[in-house]
């Protein structure tokens, strides 16, 4: 320990002497890192980190399909899901949900409120608890008009974040609802949602069979696979479809909640994370030429060292000391430029992003830093500086101190020359691949721009508008 310490003070002073040097490298290396490091923050946040529920493993999506019809991937009738629960035995709970929007007024300026209607075991089915008051119970279903539970934002946004807000009366659309609840700060779904009320059995049964418009939810009992609990849920769709003439052909699929959530966008982040590793071996490249060029200039150094006594494994190790403290200070130049990068990578990613198959979209999970980004920084600094320096290292560590210290000795310096050789080969070659996939992805890009809609898509707007529930609008027969 104490001779790496010394090898540290060393490299320190080393470096320093070369201040043109070192910043050159260190910011070679802060870029590759930077990169991979924000790159990594966005897989990291949405297709590493488990969601943020109970169990979240035994979280699976029923999807209702029809391939006779051309249907993939729809929602279920409410008369459906309360024959899937009533005759299920292999998943613990099953949930519906229906997103939708509405005009929260009383509470300051109106504004467009975006919600799920649930039913009262949505809660209770992915594991979420609540933060204040409590969140809906069986009992809430009777009176499934008139109360309401909102997330910890919309706590935060609306009423300042008093405790005093439990009891009072939110307007949706029209609507009088009284806030029971809100939901604890990590909460997150697929679906945005500020607010949520609850369904009426009675009225989910009303719904149509054909009806397709409820998402839903199941959780596993312990010990069971999703294969078994969708052979299961087929067998109680084949029922249904015995019994329900219109109901023919249709079945069950079961995805689990997170591959439906990254599915889509899987793909084009692991491209872009193989991408940025690329641009961090170029930087590995240049820094190792770099350092064999500096190498060279200081044979009649390490010859003078080995000449007094240390050994090959002794001057490896000091060259190495001295690529670590060059990618460390890489990596946490490289920290700063990540925090910045990944706020720019979350501007650049869409709000939503589809389901495929489906006419679903999908909201991304909050993207920021945690401690597995630190983790990997951090690790990602220590491989490269063992990457870029061990071949300067090594090849310094063969000099001959009695060639080197004569004037006009040139055997290392072939060496050195041959190693430089192939890493700028090795360089433009990776240089080459990556232009190549950049080229390909950009001529992807401008074939889909291309692609003619069958429509003049300039200079127009679309919009949505949606009438109060309980609408006050006169009838046709009522305006005579």
């Amino acid at each position: 320990m104490a001779g790496f310490v010394q090898d540290l003070r060393y490299g320190v002073r080393t470096l320093l002497k070369n201040p043109g040097f070192t910043a050159i490298a260190v910011l070679a290396l802060a870029l590759g890192i930077g990169a991979n490091s924000a790159i990594f923050t966005v897989v990291n946040a949405v297709l590493l980190r488990p969601l943020p529920y109970k169990q979240p493993d035994r979280l699976a999506v029923l999807w209702q399909t029809n391939k006779g019809q051309g249907w993939e991937k729809v929602g279920v009738a409410g008369s459906t899901f309360m024959d899937w629960k009533e005759q299920s035995r292999l998943l613990e709970d099953i949930c519906v949900f229906e997103p939708g929007t509405g005009t929260l007024t009383g509470q300051g300026e109106p504004e467009q409120f975006a919600g799920l209607r649930i039913s009262s075991n949505f809660f209770q089915t992915l594991g979420v608890k609540p933060h204040l008051g409590r969140l809906f119970t069986e009992a809430d279903e009777k009176q499934w008009m008139s109360v309401s539970v909102i997330s910890y934002s919309a706590w935060q946004q609306r009423f300042g974040g008093d405790p005093a807000a439990i009891g009072r009366r939110m307007i949706v659309d029209g609507l009088s609802y009284t806030l029971i609840g809100v939901v604890e700060p990590s909460f997150w779904f697929p679906f945005a949602a500020d607010g949520f009320v609850v369904w009426d059995q009675a009225a989910l049964r009303r719904r149509h069979r054909l009806d397709h418009s409820l998402g839903a939810i199941g959780r596993l009992k312990p010990g069971v696979s999703l294969e078994q609990a969708s052979a299961e849920m087929n067998t109680i769709e084949k029922g249904i479809n015995e019994r329900v003439p219109e109901h023919e052909g249709w079945s069950v699929s079961m995805i689990p909640l997170k591959e439906t959530v990254v599915e889509y966008i899987r793909r084009a982040l692991l491209v872009l994370l193989g991408a940025v590793g690329f641009v961090l071996l170029i930087a590995c490249t240049n820094v190792a030429n770099l350092l064999l060029a500096r190498g060279a200039a200081r044979q009649k150094e390490i010859a003078i060292r080995a000449s007094m006594g240390a050994g090959r494994m002794r001057i490896v190790r000091q060259m190495l000391t001295e690529s670590l403290v060059l990618s460390l200070a890489g990596g946490a130049l490289g920290l700063l430029l990540a925090a910045w990068g990944t706020q720019v990578l979350v501007m650049l990613l869409p709000e939503t992003v589809p389901i495929p198959g489906s006419s679903g979209q999908i909201t991304l999970m909050k993207i920021g830093m945690d401690g597995w980004v630190l983790a990997f920084t951090f690790g990602i600094s220590i491989l490269t500086g063992i990457v870029f320096g061990m071949v300067p290292a090594i090849s310094c560590s063969k000099t001959s101190p009695a060639e080197s210290l004569k004037e006009g000795g040139r055997s290392s310096r072939t060496g050195t020359a041959r190693w430089r050789g192939a890493l700028v080969i090795s360089e433009v070659a990776l240089a080459l691949v990556l232009l190549a996939g950049a080229s390909l992805m950009l001529g992807s890009v401008a074939r889909l721009q291309a692609v003619n809609p069958g429509f003049r898509s300039g200079q127009l707007l679309t919009f949505e508008v949606e009438l109060p529930t309980d609408s006050h609008y006169r009838t046709q027969k009522e305006q005579g």
